[in-house]
């Protein structure tokens, strides 16, 4: 059988032609692949008002999350989990509070905000508990939110006995039926709690800040992944950039207030930040950027 097979040639015009269309028609394709590719995916625990879901702003953190990431140049979402699920998470992208983590990995931890543990009690089943230390908590039965305290033979042996919930609303709820004595939990958290949903109790809740628990609000990049690394520089870029901007601190002062206290958060954050780039390296060298 003979094939005929006839040669086209085509002119270098025509060439350019077709593969200005081709490119066309597939870059929705590409645009689509690297939207997905590109979402960053976090994940968080529901902390009001830091971190939340329901929120229209996301809350704290997540108002600062927004304003680096937009200098970033990085779109993100956020998964949230129940404490216990966030505390044991391998995730290589975290929010939080990094202190609560139980999985060890090569983190790179970049605070972008503080908050202060802090005890509440009931005053109407307690006029007055001071605490000074955790010692001071012998014979009393504190709550904490589940996965948070890995060794609860430390607070046996002084006598304190520990009741776990799975949120912080049961705590204070615990507190009001005099289950438990003292609840510890973040500072900005009760108090947000008290006021929306036990609104004509507030005078009832007694708050004892904890000066020596300043935690970060943190990011967490995981540092054994290139993007990991590479996203870490971005930013730890952009914080330098917001930190002292008058975006940054309007949101300080929504969630602070006005005066010292956002002042103070300030301060405690520059000294966080400095102390968690010393722990960053990438391959023996420090991340620090300018």
């Amino acid at each position: 059988m003979n094939c005929n097979i006839k040669l086209v040639r085509w002119s270098r015009e025509t060439v350019v032609q077709t593969l200005m269309i081709l490119f066309a028609l597939m870059m929705p394709i590409a645009q689509e692949v690297q939207a997905e590719v590109g979402t960053l995916v976090f994940q968080s625990t529901e902390t009001p008002p830091i971190w939340s879901e329901t929120m229209p702003s996301g809350g704290m953190g997540g108002e600062i999350l927004h304003l680096l990431s937009e200098i970033a140049g990085v779109t993100y979402t956020i998964n949230y989990l129940p404490v216990k699920r966030f505390s044991a998470s391998t995730a290589p992208y975290l929010v939080g509070n990094p202190n609560i983590l139980t999985t060890e990995k090569n983190r790179a931890i970049l605070p972008i905000g503080v908050f202060h543990l802090a005890y509440f009690y009931y005053r109407p089943h307690h006029d007055v508990i001071h605490i000074r230390s955790t010692a001071d908590l012998s014979g009393h039965t504190i709550g904490v939110l589940r996965g948070t305290i890995e060794d609860v033979n430390s607070f046996a042996r002084l006598k304190i006995k520990v009741q776990e919930s799975d949120s912080n609303e049961t705590l204070l709820r615990m507190l009001q039926k005099g289950r438990i004595d003292v609840a510890i939990m973040v500072d900005l958290t009760g108090e947000y709690l008290i006021q929306t949903e036990f609104a004509d109790e507030q005078h009832n809740f007694v708050r004892i800040i904890v000066p020596s628990f300043v935690r970060p609000i943190a990011v967490m990049m995981d540092m054994n992944k290139p993007e990991g690394r590479h996203l870490a520089r971005q930013y730890h870029q952009a914080l330098r950039k917001a930190i002292h901007s008058p975006q940054y601190h309007e949101i300080m002062q929504k969630y602070y207030g006005k005066g010292t206290a956002a002042n103070e958060a300030h301060v405690e954050l520059t000294r966080l930040l400095d102390y968690y780039e010393s722990t960053w390296e990438d391959d023996g060298t420090a991340l620090n950027t300018p």
